[in-house]
């Protein structure tokens, strides 16, 4: 059995490609916070701490961040309140930065930690809409996922994974990447992701990214990027390298009518025996978006005058066509709310409901309408079988549909890592 986890987890595209591929998996863990972003004000901080850890604990954190911080040994010797005083004189630039915060507070046991999450979250008084989505489709308890990745510690789960799967996002990398090593990449998320691989050490991972990371200042971050996966004991493939590498992987080219390029690396283990990784070759597109379109679509989809003028007239939505590959938006990366597609008069000439809704126009010198692509049909765009429950909100459909990874380019990566020898079925 493949044992698998994943940060920035979303809807669970590795876990859908594992059951399309017919391997038997268990999911060690999962890690997302969905679009919530708790208070990074350190006083909020320590309110939740003391909330959910107790004065004492709390006075232990604060004595160990003030230490490190101030590199003053004396600091071991306030009581709480001293410590407080100490915070309050800091100047506020130089302040713990959020990531020294969270490393301390990995420190403190499991179950502190767990609480704190809670109570740093439950302060930003919004629900983890992909924790809802994951656990409406997926077999894992509560003790398996975890909100936060900056408070999470992989070190009791070493040894114990396959293959971990992920991305992060990556606009806040520094430009300095001198050392070329984690540490450059430090207070941001792909750190993160980068240290969970140190922690746990899988057999396997793979790194999803947009190709925007590739150009992101002017190339360091990409440069940082590599050099950060390098450094880590895994022999590293990249499938897109400035042109040098294999092209983009692109939905498109793995059975989804659907163009979504996309960065992945890959690593294996160094330690492991295993014969050279080679990235999926392309598939022949036997389908089109009509394949995949609902008929009867509920007449809230479809567009009213306004919206029917502004997508064929701003020039950012005016690549309306028979397919996705024409209807996305010019730089559409996430959110399927931005999707349209064009239907005719005679599809609909029997829609009462529709034609009392819908602005009936002209596109392309053909008289019909436009609506909005339904929640089911973005899934099914992006590989998931109509089993997947939907439980959220047209509106955070589009968004965790976007957000995911391809389903269909994950599940050929996979099979491709299986003939590495590192895994079995």
């Amino acid at each position: 059995m493949l044992k698998i986890a994943t940060t920035f987890s979303g809807i669970g595209a590795p876990e859908q490609a594992l059951s399309m591929a017919g391997i038997e998996h268990q999911i060690v863990f999962a890690c997302d916070n969905g679009e919530r972003t708790p208070s990074s004000d350190i006083s909020d901080i320590i309110d939740c701490l003391k909330e959910s850890t107790g004065t004492k604990t709390t006075h232990k954190f604060l004595l160990d961040l003030l230490a490190r911080k101030t590199g003053n040994k004396d600091i071991r010797k306030l009581d709480y309140d001293g410590c407080l005083a100490i915070l309050g004189e800091i100047d506020k630039k130089s302040l713990p930065d959020l990531a020294s915060i969270c490393e301390s507070i990995r420190k403190l046991p499991a179950d502190k930690v767990r609480f704190f999450a809670s109570e740093w979250y439950k302060r930003t008084k919004k629900p983890n809409h992909q924790r809802e989505s994951y656990f409406a489709n997926y077999n894992i308890t509560g003790d398996k996922w975890f909100d936060d990745i900056r408070l999470f510690d992989g070190r009791p789960y070493r040894g114990t994974v396959d293959l971990f799967v992920g991305g992060s996002p990556c606009q806040a990398f520094s430009s300095n990447g001198k050392r070329g090593g984690l540490e450059d990449t430090r207070g941001t998320l792909f750190y993160e992701y980068g240290r969970v691989i140190s922690e746990v050490r899988p057999k396997a991972f793979i790194f999803e990214n947009v190709q925007g990371l590739l150009v992101h200042d002017n190339g360091k971050t990409w440069q940082i990027v590599k050099s950060v996966f390098q450094s880590l004991g895994y022999d590293v493939y990249i499938n897109h390298d400035n042109g040098i590498e294999q092209p983009l992987l692109d939905s498109q080219n793995y059975g989804i009518p659907q163009r979504r390029k996309r960065i992945y690396i890959i690593g294996i283990d160094a330690r492991l025996r295993h014969s050279e990784f080679q990235f999926p070759q392309q598939v022949a597109l036997d389908t089109c978006v009509s394949d995949y379109l609902d008929e009867n679509v509920d007449a809230k989809y479809y567009l009213t005058e306004k919206g029917f003028t502004f997508v064929t007239t701003s020039p950012t939505r005016a690549r309306i066509a028979g397919n996705v590959m024409g209807c996305q938006k010019a730089n559409q990366q996430f959110n399927w709310n931005g999707d349209f597609i064009f239907e005719s008069l005679a599809t609909i000439a029997d829609r009462g409901d529709v034609l009392e809704r819908a602005y009936i126009g002209t596109w392309n010198g053909q008289r019909g309408v436009i609506r909005k692509f339904t929640p089911r049909e973005c899934l099914r765009l992006m590989g998931f079988p109509d089993t997947f429950r939907i439980v959220q909100s047209d509106t955070e459909m589009y968004r965790q549909a976007g957000n995911s990874m391809s389903v269909n380019v994950i599940e050929a990566i996979i099979r491709q890592l299986f003939k590495c020898g590192i895994f079995h079925d």
